[in-house]
């Protein structure tokens, strides 16, 4: 969802315009990420783009052209990597190509801790992505190491000191430009922060335009959209009412996770905007989770699709949606056998292979993330009192939607098979030819047993939570949380990216446990995990050692409890080394755990002052011995 197209041309016939409106505010516009983030093998985040130089350029430098034809005042580095070499250490693109060749005399910028991910380099000592031509640093945790080595590195000749002097002058010629050497103090400038333009009825009106202009309809069979606003609609699905969901990732938190709608003030649920669409014209919506309750309702809409994600979190191993659980699908045709229509309404940030539920939908919206304002979604899917359209369908799609769930050539390469191609968007002005019989044969058949509860953050259905006396199931919300009293806290840190791993400190003495833990609402039955000698492995290091008995727990819905004691095995490693501690589950089902109703996967409890962090959780096929302990249950 940070990409316009896969389409090249877009994003150039965007970058100009963008370029120019944000800049025409006073504001300081950047284009990132420089360059081929959108092309790396197996489409990770991060990850490595293997291409020859003019490819690179051609493919993904057309909208680098168009914001540096439009006056774009600074460019931020990338991840990824180029040929196997980060970009964040490579002069060839940072400075011959970008600088030089291209004609930008801006400012280049690193990403977060980019320049600790060059080779040989941390984030507070990298000579050679400064020589590689960065320009201003993003070190939010070391910048005053930084400082320090740079001028060592200068006085050492390491930096060559023109090389500073292009960086100086590059940076105060952008402030130059963009008036704010001229400008008086922040607080009396015509821009100053005003409160009432947060919530301004004249922006949520433009958002909401464009929810119904990016809306796209796949199928429209029988004529199942619009719905009349006088008919009786049963709303399901776990978007339904989650204007987190509806909103995704880099909003009130990074991941866009661990939030409720009352942390959206103003903003609407697309149920909220159903229900008031229908109840104006003397309908009615109500919002359930019973498949049966909907039998007595004109249309069913279901809302569903991803958890929020931000950058490496939502990582993908395939297209397929929901190929394991099925939760939804099955949702779905319990709704067709209740013979009322089916309108399902997907929240995504990119194109999912979903062939088996659309076949399940007489109608399928890909809603993207429509953001605050759901009613949005609301005025294109329900019509007049006769049900005719109140506002037509206008979206087409920018990417093409995948006919399988991975290529079938080479699953590391995109999804070439097409089930709708660039550019496709049914409306009722031109409904088109009914979507029947789609083919459900996935292709990735083969899927690991493992479950990842924790991994570059807290994966669906795991949420992670602290607790004490006072109060047992403390939300992780955003970088930092803790208990009311401060006696246990969670911060998010960094390991191998932004902020994938979580350091959980325990202070001071406490008459009761205090507790970390990742639960579900739902139990899950691991049963088959222990018959294949299956194990809870997590990857750890230990900041500060432990002062109390510290108890590693599963829980199927505590007081149902299975655990085993860590002080010994926590007191025995190196402080700061990474290591993976692997305890078989059987441990756990031996001292009480009800295997077949697991809720909460992992807990960590301890009374005194402890430190560690942690950046992985699993439930893993086989206890992982490499490079780490396996524990013994005797």
């Amino acid at each position: 969802y940070e990409s316009y197209s896969d389409q090249p041309q877009i994003p150039q016939q965007y970058a100009a315009a963008i370029v120019k409106g944000i800049q025409a505010t006073g504001l300081t516009a950047t284009a990132k990420h420089f360059i081929g983030d959108g092309g790396t093998e197996q489409g990770v985040d991060q990850g490595n783009t293997v291409l020859p130089l003019d490819q690179l350029l051609a493919e993904h430098g057309g909208g680098y052209y168009k914001a540096l034809d439009a006056g774009v005042l600074t460019v931020m580095a990338s991840f990824n990597s180029w040929n196997g070499e980060k970009i964040h250490g490579n002069k060839q693109l940072l400075t011959d190509v970008l600088k030089h060749k291209m004609g930008f005399d801006g400012f280049v910028v690193s990403d977060w801790n980019g320049i600790g991910q060059v080779a040989g380099c941390t984030a507070d000592n990298c000579a050679q992505a400064i020589n590689a031509g960065i320009d201003m640093v993003m070190v939010p945790e070391d910048w005053k190491a930084l400082y320090h080595n740079m001028i060592a590195q200068v006085k050492s000749g390491d930096i060559p000191e023109q090389r500073i002097d292009d960086a100086v002058r590059r940076i105060l010629l952008v402030k130059q430009k963009s008036g704010i050497l001229d400008a008086p103090k922040p607080s009396v400038r015509a821009q100053e922060y005003k409160k009432d333009i947060i919530g301004n009825p004249n922006h949520r009106a433009l958002a909401r335009d464009a929810v119904r202009k990016s809306l796209v309809l796949l199928k429209n069979n029988d004529k199942a959209l619009p719905i009349a606003s006088n008919a009786t609609v049963a709303v399901l699905g776990s978007g339904a009412d989650d204007i987190g969901k509806q909103s995704g990732g880099w909003t009130v938190t990074w991941q866009g996770t661990g939030n409720t709608n009352n942390d959206f003030p103003g903003a609407t649920s697309i149920f909220g905007g159903i229900k008031a669409a229908l109840e104006k014209n003397g309908g009615e919506a109500y919002l359930t989770s019973d498949v049966n309750e909907a039998a007595n309702a004109d249309v069913a809409v279901m809302v569903f699709g991803e958890t929020p994600y931000a950058e490496g979190v939502g990582d993908l191993k395939s297209l397929a949606w929901q190929a394991k659980d099925h939760s939804d699908l099955m949702t779905l045709k319990a709704l067709q056998a209740l013979d009322i229509p089916v309108v399902s309404v997907f929240l995504t940030g990119r194109p999912m292979w979903v062939n088996a539920e659309i076949n399940a939908s007489d109608a399928f919206v890909v809603a993207w993330l429509p953001g605050s304002e759901g009613s949005g979604v609301a005025d294109v899917i329900i019509g007049t009192l006769e049900g005719q359209p109140t506002f037509d369908f206008t979206g087409k799609l920018s990417f093409g939607w995948p006919n399988k769930d991975l290529n079938e050539q080479n699953p590391s390469l995109p999804v070439t098979d097409n089930l709708f191609d660039y550019g496709y968007g049914l409306s009722y002005a031109q409904p088109g030819e009914p979507v029947t019989d789609l083919s459900e044969v996935i292709i990735g058949t083969e899927e690991s047993s493992d479950i990842a509860v924790f991994d570059r953050g807290t994966q669906a259905p795991w949420n992670h939570y602290l607790g004490d006396d006072n109060n047992w199931s403390v939300a992780v919300d955003g970088a930092i949380s803790q208990t009311a009293n401060q006696g246990l806290a969670s911060a998010a840190v960094d390991f191998r990216v932004q902020e994938d791993a979580r350091q959980l400190t325990w202070s001071g003495n406490s008459a009761t446990p205090r507790i970390a833990y990742w639960q579900s609402a739902q139990a899950s039955d691991l049963s088959a995990l222990a018959e294949s000698n299956g194990a809870l492995s997590i990857l750890l290091k230990v900041d500060k050692r432990p002062k109390s008995t510290v108890a590693l727990r599963m829980d199927c819905s505590y007081p149902c409890s299975g655990q085993v004691e860590i002080q010994s095995y926590l007191t025995s490693i190196n402080p700061g080394e990474w290591q993976r501690l692997s305890v078989p589950l059987s441990c756990f089902v031996n001292t009480g755990l009800d295997i077949n109703n697991v809720d909460t996967p992992l807990v960590l409890a301890t009374e005194k002052a402890l430190q560690l962090t942690i950046a992985s959780i699993d439930l893993v096929a086989s206890a992982i011995s490499e490079g780490g302990t396996v524990m013994s249950c005797e």
